[in-house]
Parts: C-alpha cells; sequence; structure tokens
C-alpha cells in the first residue's frame, strides 16, 4: 500500500495550495475526484478579490492573502494574478439602511460616492434605483486557473503527488493509519488526511465514519450576456446592487451577471437552473438600462458554508489524524493563501511565515470544534 505523510482529499484551490505548502515539509498526495482538478467550484469561481466582502473572518483572510496575489513568488506563475478592478455597491432608497450598516463595517476601505458619480462611471444603472453608493478600490479579478496553475505546480516542484480520476469511496483508521480507497480499487495509507472535498465535504466525512458537520453546498447561478449595441464595458467596476439583488461585470467583452442566488443543492456536476437564469436576466433588465436578446452562456457553481458561515479548518476533536478544510463559502480562491499556511501550521508543526502569522489568531474560529454540540 503507497503510504504519505499526509493525504488530501480534493484538488481545487484549498486542497491544492495546503498540499503545496506542506509538501514543503512532508510527503503529500492529493486525490482529485474528477479528470482536472478544479473541474467545480474553483472552475466555476467569479473571482473578484475585495476585502470588504464577506463576513468579518472571509474579510480577515482575505487581507492576508492579499500580499501573495499582488506579489506572487518567482516562477509561481507566468501571468498576474490580480488584475485591479474597482467595484461599487449600490441600493435603492428601501435598501439604505443595509448599505450604510456595510459601510459602516468597512469604512476604512471604502469611499462614499454619489449617485451621479456612480452613473457616470456605470451608465446603465437605473436612476430610480440607485439612491446611495459607495467605492471599494481594495481589490479586482483573480485569475483563478493561474493561482490553482502555480500551486500545483508548486507541489509537484516540492515533490508531492496528484492523482486525477480518483474518487474516493472508502475510509478506514486503524493503528494509527488512515486507508484511503478510491473507486478505482487504488489504496493509500497516511496517519493525516485532510479533506478538502468542497461540496462533498459531509459526505467524505461520513466515509470516514464521522457525523457530518452541516456544511451546505449552495448553488450559485451565473449568465453571460452581450452588452447593448455600442456600450463600452471593458471599463466598468464590479457592480453590486444590494436591492436590485445582482451583480455584474465586464468579462471577455461581455457582461457576467449573477443574482446572487444560494440555492441549497445535492453535490454533483451541478448546471444552471433555468428559472436561476431567468432571474439574473429580469434583475438586469430592471435595474439597468441594458437589454438582453439573447443569453450564449450560463453555468452554476456551488458556495459552501457551515452555519456560521466561517471556513471550517482543524483536526476533527472525534477523531485521530482528520482534518477539515472546507467551507470557504465564495471566498475559497481569494481566502487560500491564508489558509494553506495556517493548515501547514497546524498539520507539520512547522512555523508560519511571518507575512501570515495574523492567522493564527482565527484557529478558533475556524475549528471544526466549534460545530460539535
Amino acid at each position: 500500500m503507497d503510504y504519505h505523510d499526509v493525504i488530501v482529499i480534493g484538488g481545487g484551490v484549498a486542497g491544492a495550495s495546503a498540499a503545496a505548502e506542506i509538501a514543503a515539509h512532508a510527503k503529500v498526495l492529493v486525490l482529485e475526484a474528477e479528470d482536472q482538478p478544479g473541474y467545480h467550484s474553483t472552475g466555476r469561481s467569479a473571482a473578484f478579490f475585495t476585502t470588504t466582502y464577506g463576513n468579518s473572518a472571509s474579510q480577515a483572510l482575505g487581507r492576508i492573502s492579499e500580499p501573495f496575489f499582488r506579489n506572487p513568488p518567482e516562477e509561481f506563475s507566468e501571468s498576474p494574478l490580480l488584475h485591479p478592478r474597482d467595484q461599487i455597491v449600490v441600493a435603492n432608497g428601501d435598501g439604505l439602511g443595509r448599505l450604510e450598516a456595510m459601510q459602516q463595517g468597512i469604512a476604512s476601505d471604502v469611499t462614499p460616492i454619489s449617485v451621479s458619480d456612480a452613473i457616470g462611471r456605470v451608465p446603465v444603472l437605473n436612476a430610480d434605483e440607485v439612491a446611495g453608493a459607495f467605492l471599494d478600490r481594495t481589490g479586482g479579478e483573480l485569475d483563478a486557473g493561474a493561482i490553482l496553475g502555480g500551486y500545483i505546480k508548486l507541489l509537484k516542484q516540492r515533490g508531492g503527488v496528484l492523482v486525477g480520476n480518483a474518487r474516493v469511496s472508502a475510509l478506514s483508521y486503524r493503528d494509527g493509519l488512515w486507508t484511503v480507497t478510491t473507486e478505482r480499487g487504488d489504496s493509500y495509507s497516511s496517519p493525516t488526511v485532510i479533506n478538502a472535498a468542497g461540496a462533498w465535504a459531509d459526505q467524505v466525512a461520513k466515509l470516514a465514519g464521522l457525523d457530518p458537520l452541516g456544511i451546505k453546498p449552495l448553488r450559485r447561478t451565473a449568465v453571460l450576456v452581450p452588452p447593448s449595441e455600442g456600450t463600452e464595458v471593458a471599463d466598468w467596476p464590479m457592480v453590486v446592487h444590494l436591492s436590485g439583488e445582482l451583480y455584474f461585470k465586464p468579462d471577455a467583452g461581455m457582461i457576467l451577471v449573477s443574482p446572487m442566488d444560494e440555492t441549497e443543492d445535492v453535490p454533483g456536476d451541478v448546471q444552471a437552473d433555468e428559472y436561476d437564469v431567468a432571474v439574473a436576466v429580469d434583475r438586469l433588465i430592471n435595474n439597468t438600462s441594458v437589454t438582453v436578446q439573447n443569453v450564449p452562456h450560463k453555468w452554476a457553481g456551488f458556495r459552501c458554508f457551515a452555519s456560521d458561515r466561517n471556513p471550517v479548518v482543524g483536526y476533527d476533536p472525534r477523531s485521530n489524524g482528520f482534518f477539515w478544510l472546507a467551507g470557504q463559502g465564495g471566498f475559497g480562491v481569494g481566502t487560500a493563501p491564508a489558509l494553506a499556511h495556517l493548515t501547514c501550521a497546524l498539520v507539520t508543526g512547522e512555523k508560519i511565515p511571518p507575512v501570515y502569522d495574523r492567522v493564527l489568531h482565527l484557529t478558533s474560529a475556524l475549528a471544526p470544534g466549534r460545530l460539535l454540540s
């Protein structure tokens, strides 16, 4: 049986980044269920980076990860990881309270702007649906493919192994070792298993004989629509419309739109529901002057959350050597560097690099034990 110091289940950005950091100190194997890593959540992410969205834990993890995206290690990627793009958050009169509360929580990172300034930046906005706005210059678009590819390259450079088409079918623990068996019949052993299985995280826990932690896979829809004739979109910021319940941004000459849906679904190759596609288009039309004649591309992905919407990172107190790295919500790409180093420190006992040491303060807030009654 093939032995490794650490086995990571899941080759998306969470699992790949953690494995790459651990590989500097231990023998690591990554088992990916699909032929290619990142097929599900990582590959379907809008991957817009900001330090002002999500709950306090997600914001903190984003701030800790930000230096990596702006100045990645030499030879990590041939292309930039972060492409700056402003974000504007708007609301109508009924949503001003929510807008102001959000702004107060992140006041140091954003600038209030006038309605006319917001519409000046995004001329298609419906003025009747914008009563307030603020500007966020903290982030931009992450190249999820380059980030995942960079971590996989780093993993292999450090001697780690990635095996695709290796969906785990059984987990058993005996005499200090986990035996991990795949659907192809291959078996591997290790004292430590990291559950980075995304939407399948609770299912992997069940294979290990553990009750699930209640990490729910929530479907989110996105569509690409062409702009109205003569409309230039390349310089638009990302727009989050709190009252309209949508976000949209430029994407390769098109407009990427999401209705910000969170519909609980079963793990699998999730597809966009036609109703949700129609909702996305309807919300865009109602809150802008964009006319939509066709939807050439649509898709859906999973955002996976624990009940408190914090990521779940740490050893399960009910078992030996079973480590959770799950529940990153829609922030898995943007928080990967911080969570990878935290995982590495907790698994290997190695000191965390000083630039990431702030993540240690989040250890208890992310620990799986908080979810156990």
